[in-house]
């Protein structure tokens, strides 16, 4: 008889401590579980929170994709863009273009792209060497800049006959770029000043 009770008592035993175990190792795959689908939670609910922020900050999401020689440009819905096969080394955005309400006379924001060969090593030495062919652009006020990257140079013109400028140049897929963005008509180098963000903006998204 006890014996058998000893038995009893260690069978007793033996299943309280199953029992137990089952428990402990219950809770932990909840608690493990319950941690996992908060840890998906949160890394969804953050990426969702970092799509929201750059959909919110991309003023340019709506702008329009076009390659011009080789250079793939984006430019607002609202501008007009000009590329006439039969000169092929060029193409224009027209970003505002108004006259004045007394004379008439227009009044104009643009951007100019154009492309060349070149035979230089030097970006330097190519723009140099474009400038005296007469192409209407001036080497005053050289500054370096990049773009994507890749090294350019801007040369800022006040020229004759109402016309203001800021030449970039740059040398990719062989080719010597020219993008400039220009006022006309009774503009002045202040408008010009005030589309410089616009245009930084424009620069940011050429890709080669």
């Amino acid at each position: 008889m006890g014996h058998q009770s000893s038995r009893r008592s260690g069978y007793g035993h033996l299943v309280l401590v199953i029992l137990l175990a089952v428990v402990v190792l219950g809770a932990a795959i909840w608690v493990a579980t319950r941690k996992e689908n908060s840890s998906t939670l949160t890394e969804n609910q953050s990426a969702d929170a970092v799509v929201a922020v750059n959909e919110a900050t991309d003023a340019t999401a709506d702008w329009k994709t076009v390659v011009f020689n080789d250079l793939t440009i984006k430019y607002s819905p609202t501008w007009a863009y000009t590329y006439n096969a039969k000169f092929p080394t060029t193409a224009s955005l027209a970003t505002d273009v108004k006259r004045t309400a007394d004379t008439g006379e227009i009044q104009s924001l643009s951007i100019r792209l154009e492309v060349s060969a070149y035979s230089s090593d030097s970006l330097e030495d190519a723009v140099e060497k474009l400038a005296t062919t007469g192409e209407g652009f001036s080497l005053a006020n050289k500054q370096t800049m990049t773009i994507n990257g890749l090294p350019a140079l801007r040369y800022n013109d006040s020229g004759c006959c109402g016309s203001h400028a800021n030449n970039v140049f740059f040398l990719a897929n062989g080719k010597l770029y020219d993008v400039s963005a220009g006022v006309g008509g009774v503009l002045t180098d202040a408008d010009l000043a005030s589309f410089e963000p616009t245009f930084l903006t424009f620069l940011s998204k050429i890709t080669f």
